[in-house]
């Protein structure tokens, strides 16, 4: 009796060992999946918010260090500053789902900072905007310019058409013709397209800066009109 009694003793402390070693298994995983879980989120909390290791780091009030060594799961951070993270991730999310929420007034460091870049975008506009009339002075002048020079070649072409081969004055047409279209090329249609192009382009950076310069002024007397 006594030696079954032991066996039975022995069988049962062997069968709580064992359960014990399973629990304290379950136990670490589960603390280790939650720490995992925990350390996941708070780098995909700090990549939404845009903020730095040290940022985070000085908003917890512990070191960047054990930030980088908590994302990674080598390190954990203590209680006080897990509940300071909870508090600024459910800030974060309910901020998030209320999209109606309308942002506070911006720092004068800001506005003064899009006023001056407001002025500076009205600036460079005026400049384009002086490049562009030039740009459209020259165009036509060389429209102009080709379409005289168009038809004085075709003038020497018929010219040198109705003369004879020996004729003096076939010598000064060829010599003028050639002249003609060395100085056609300064101003053929190509060269137009070319400056047409130029012109678009300055055309559209003039009309977004001007879009840009009045997004950012926020007083009606820094606003430009195109």
């Amino acid at each position: 009796m006594a030696l079954f009694c032991l066996q039975f003793l022995k069988e049962q402390l062997l069968s709580a060992k064992n359960v014990y070693k399973e629990f304290v298994y379950i136990f670490f995983v589960n603390k280790f999946l939650v720490n995992n879980l925990k350390c996941t989120m708070m780098r995909i909390f700090r990549e939404e918010t845009q903020l730095t290791l040290r940022d985070l780091a000085l908003l917890l009030g512990v070191s960047h260090t054990l930030i980088a060594m908590d994302e990674k799961g080598l390190r954990f951070l203590p209680g006080v500053a897990e509940k300071k993270l909870e508090m600024l991730e459910k800030t974060w999310k309910a901020l998030q789902k209320d999209k109606s929420r309308k942002i506070g007034s911006l720092p004068e460091e800001l506005k003064e900072k899009g006023q001056a870049l407001a002025k500076k975008n009205q600036t460079t506009a005026k400049k384009i905007k002086k490049e562009l009339e030039r740009l459209e002075d020259k165009l036509e002048a060389l429209r102009v310019r080709y379409q005289v020079l168009q038809q004085r070649l075709e003038f020497l072409q018929v010219t040198r058409a109705a003369v004879e081969t020996k004729d003096p004055i076939a010598a000064a047409v060829e010599q003028l013709t050639k002249r003609t279209v060395s100085s056609m090329k300064s101003c053929c249609p190509a060269i137009q397209q070319l400056l047409e192009i130029d012109q678009k382009t300055l055309a559209f950076k003039h009309k977004e800066l001007i879009k840009l310069a009045n997004s950012l002024s926020t007083s009606p007397v820094t606003k430009t009109a195109q």
